[in-house]
């Protein structure tokens, strides 16, 4: 019994005592350098950089699609607005009047911004420029800020 017990011991050393073999790996190894991301600044530094990063031939993809929502008019009743943005590109933005059945169909380019911002070239001031959050196309002012109160509840597009 006790030659069994000290082969065990003895086995149980050596196997301790070996050092690292071929298979054991450090799960630390290739991190060591790397500066941790743990302040809120390091972490939306590294979307922003990968937003700018990005070609705006993607922005463009990412924000193709169908919008549909509610939009200002000028010197008219709000309209109920559908727009298009094509991966190329262009859009297609239709319009029909609030209380009416006429619909105007108006044809352009549009661009993104490394910010995300969606222009509508061609279209009236205050009335071209969007933010895309979560699917969703937020109208922005005359300065490029988002609408606030009763005015951000009611006007922007929806993807569908």
């Amino acid at each position: 019994m006790k030659q069994v017990l000290f082969c065990f011991l003895l086995c149980a050393g050596l196997g301790c005592g070996s050092g690292k073999n071929e298979q054991d790996t450090d799960v630390n190894e290739g991190f060591r350098d790397e500066a941790p991301v743990a302040n809120k600044d390091t972490a939306s530094n590294r979307v922003s950089a990968t937003v700018s990063d990005s070609s705006v031939m993607m922005q463009a993809v990412s924000v193709a699609g169908n919008y549909k929502g509610l939009l200002p008019c000028s010197g008219c009743p709000d309209s109920e607005a559908e727009l298009e943005l094509k991966t190329d590109g262009s859009f297609i933005l239709n319009r029909k009047q609030a209380g009416t059945d006429k619909q105007v169909a108006e044809k352009g380019r549009y661009s993104v911004n490394k910010q995300m911002q969606v222009t509508l070239e061609g279209q009236p001031e205050g009335q071209n420029r969007f933010l895309l959050l979560a699917g969703k196309l937020k109208l922005l002012d005359k300065q490029g800020r988002l609408q606030k109160g009763s005015m951000a509840r009611k006007y922007g597009l929806i993807k569908y």
